[in-house]
């Protein structure tokens, strides 16, 4: 038979609140908050001061100022309303999560307690998606009961955490940050992961910091106003990419139209070349930034240019013409060096 404790209090979980932000009033109201609004299927419930504070054992004074405290941290908000008229609560788990880095101790001795953030994350995640699932559905009287339901073993997003805080370090390093730009909060990071892989999350992080040494890691993880799964700037870089993507393939055409002019032209050349349109694969695609980093948007173009004039003079006879141009094997671009090679060594311009 199992033996039966009379203690309440579960102290060794109640050291984990941290102090310096919450009394111990305060971390008790917290988790009266979380069970009731369970309790009440993420509804609105209402109770009266002289309730709770018998349930909790709060003086009522005190309960008022901690009630405005969660309404100002937006962890709850209250609508009076009946006759008589009777505070009605409605906690918002979103918000509460946002904060839990605050509201615990997820570090001890300057280590993080990857356990217990996975703990938190498992518990709270689905209760606000569950949160969200009914707000969106509640003007649509649509009653979904069933919420999707994370794995305490095997959520991803969690896994990676020790790896996202290794490339942080890295980052911190290669930019000089210091640490209070790189505080942030697990959940931002799991919600993240769920709609970006992680390399991409990587790839668009370096450039954050790459562009504003200054800037903050918890700035990196706001989400659109409307679209609240899309990153405002991941989505904005895509935008970006997307745009010069375009602008650069746009001018590539130019060029190669402009070289297959030029050898037409020569009267040297007894048999002319016909214009087409180049082949941008996703791949050659997904290559181009990869070069551009590595030799310059002008470097790129001027190995293009002396690379086109050697396959239309039948120097170079690629299978492929743009594939060739930017096969990069062992992450070398070789053909692109070389042509950029032979374009300072041999082309010239007229001076103004």
């Amino acid at each position: 038979m199992k033996k039966q404790i009379p203690l309440a209090l579960n102290i060794l979980k109640f050291k984990n609140y941290n102090f310096n932000y919450f009394t111990c009033e305060e971390a008790v109201f917290f988790e009266y908050l979380i069970v009731k609004g369970q309790s009440f299927k993420f509804k609105e419930f209402f109770h009266s001061t002289e309730t709770i504070s018998s349930e909790t054992g709060i003086k009522k004074h005190s309960l008022n100022s901690i009630i405005k405290k969660f309404i100002d941290k937006k962890y709850i908000s209250i609508e009076v309303k009946g006759m008589p008229k009777v505070k009605y609560f409605t906690v918002h788990y979103p918000d509460i999560i946002n904060d839990l880095e605050n509201i615990y101790k997820l570090e001890e001795n300057g280590k993080p307690l990857y356990d217990f953030r996975k703990l938190l994350y498992d518990y709270f995640q689905p209760l606000a998606e569950i949160y969200k699932e009914k707000n969106i559905n509640k003007n649509n009287n649509i009653n979904n009961k069933e919420n999707s339901k994370h794995s305490s073993d095997d959520s991803e997003e969690v896994l990676l955490l020790p790896s996202f805080n290794n490339f942080l370090f890295e980052l911190k390093n290669r930019y000089n940050l210091i640490p209070s730009q790189l505080k942030f909060a697990d959940f931002d990071f799991f919600n993240l992961c769920k709609n970006y892989d992680f390399e991409s999350v990587k790839k668009y992080l370096e450039k954050y910091f790459e562009e504003n040494r200054q800037a903050k890691l918890q700035n990196f993880f706001k989400s659109d106003k409307l679209a609240t799964d899309k990153n405002t700037f991941i989505e904005n870089s895509i935008k970006e990419e997307q745009l010069f993507i375009k602008s650069f393939k746009d001018s590539f055409q130019k060029t190669y139209e402009k070289r297959i002019e030029m050898y037409n032209d020569d009267k040297k050349n007894k048999r002319a070349k016909s214009h087409t349109t180049l082949a941008f694969t996703p791949r050659v695609i997904e290559k181009i930034p990869e070069a551009i980093k590595e030799y310059g948007e002008i470097g790129v173009k001027h190995a293009f240019i002396a690379y086109t004039d050697s396959v239309l003079n039948n120097i170079e006879n690629p299978q492929k013409f743009l594939p060739y141009f930017f096969a990069n094997p062992d992450g070398y671009f070789g053909v692109i060096a070389e042509y950029l090679d032979k374009f300072n060594m041999n082309y010239e311009h007229k001076k103004n």
